[in-house]
């Protein structure tokens, strides 16, 4: 090999020696990563969008049923990033360091379920009443079943739809603490008709 040649991979596989780690899913947050987790919250939307997608699957589109049309997860550092973004101008990275340091952090799971032609059933029977997310079961499994402390659900509403609303989106809140951050995460869900619907979520990729 050339000395040249010999001298730019020495400096190629120096760089990778002394390169920081790529940040990773962080339980408790430390005072940085709530700071990058502020900044992150007041960006822009296309960037938060950018990192946002990396938390959610799509999932594709049934031949009959209900649609699982999306599910994802919210890490502590997402839940920060996902809290900031709702908070008003004048919130400041200080504020966010002392309301989030040393706290509880979460872990959240959310999924949309959308109508379809095909459910509910078209013919007649029983209104769908607006709760019928509930005969949906929704799974955590890592190395075990981990249960949700609280689950939420709520329609989405459109004045056009035939029942008044077109799906659901449900929120699930699981202790944090009960998460293994090194360990795949696969959210299972039962639809009432029969339907198996799973994604996994790689927890040591995400922050």
């Amino acid at each position: 090999m050339k000395p040249k040649i010999r001298f730019a991979f020495s400096l190629i596989f120096s760089a990778l020696l002394i390169a920081p780690p790529a940040p990773a899913y962080e339980f408790p947050l430390s005072s940085t990563a709530i700071r990058e987790a502020y900044f992150l919250g007041k960006a822009s939307a296309s960037k938060k969008a950018e990192f946002f997608e990396k938390y959610t699957h799509h999932l594709p589109l049934p031949k009959s049923g209900p649609y699982v049309a999306w599910i994802s997860v919210a890490t502590p550092f997402a839940c920060v990033v996902e809290r900031v973004a709702r908070m008003p101008l004048n919130y400041y990275a200080q504020e966010a360091e002392q309301d989030f340091l040393g706290k509880p952090g979460c872990f959240h799971v959310r999924l949309e379920i959308d109508l379809t032609p095909t459910y509910p059933e078209p013919k007649g029977g029983t209104a769908l009443p607006s709760d019928f997310w509930r005969d949906f079961k929704i799974h955590l499994r890592q190395r075990a079943e981990i249960p949700a402390r609280s689950v939420q659900g709520r329609p989405i509403y459109n004045e056009h739809a035939l029942l008044g609303f077109t799906g659901a989106t449900i929120l699930l809140d699981y202790d944090v603490k009960r998460i293994d951050p090194a360990a795949p995460a696969t959210i299972e869900v039962d639809t009432p008709d029969g339907q198996h619907v799973e994604t996994t979520f790689d927890l040591a990729k995400l922050r």
